[in-house]
């Protein structure tokens, strides 16, 4: 499997990237606006990185019309009010996303997932902690319903 991951300089990146590694996957492509390039390559020594997003999805782009290469999942590591942008982008492109909670803050952000995750070619789970507040959990369950193609699961 090939993942692409967004927020490569962040917290919890790294984590995530030796999770890819660990599981005998490979980490593709990488975004952060600052450089973290020693991080990404002490994991994955073929991942190209980015430090503009437009550069960085032309990439993912030219990844998806190549059957190897082409990104399977995309891991959201950004900050938490750009995770709509982000999560967007990666269902555009027909990638499965795993993004840290919230996956997004506002009900005109989740609106835009949906719009994106209702696209024939998409299919989309929602997975809740038990930490997640009610509010989110009933917008959850109206933009990934647990009948179709996503579901929404509590964990």
């Amino acid at each position: 499997m090939n993942f692409a991951l967004i927020g490569a300089a962040g917290y919890i990146a790294p984590r995530h990237m030796q999770a890819i590694k660990d599981m005998g996957h490979t980490l593709v492509a990488a975004y952060d606006i600052n450089d973290s390039v020693g991080i990404i390559d002490s994991i994955s020594t073929d991942c190209a990185f980015f430090t503009e997003f437009e550069y960085f999805m032309e990439h993912a782009w030219r990844l998806r019309r190549q059957q190897t290469k082409a990104i399977d999942y995309w891991v959201v590591c950004s900050p938490n009010h750009l995770h709509s942008a982000h999560i967007t982008a990666g269902l555009q492109l027909g990638c499965d996303v795993i993004c840290e909670k919230p996956l997004v803050s506002t009900r005109p952000s989740s609106m835009s997932c949906a719009v994106s995750r209702r696209r024939p070619t998409v299919a989309s789970t929602a997975s809740c902690s038990c930490a997640t507040t009610r509010p989110f959990t009933n917008c959850a369950t109206r933009c990934w319903p647990s009948s179709g193609k996503g579901s929404t699961t509590s964990t």
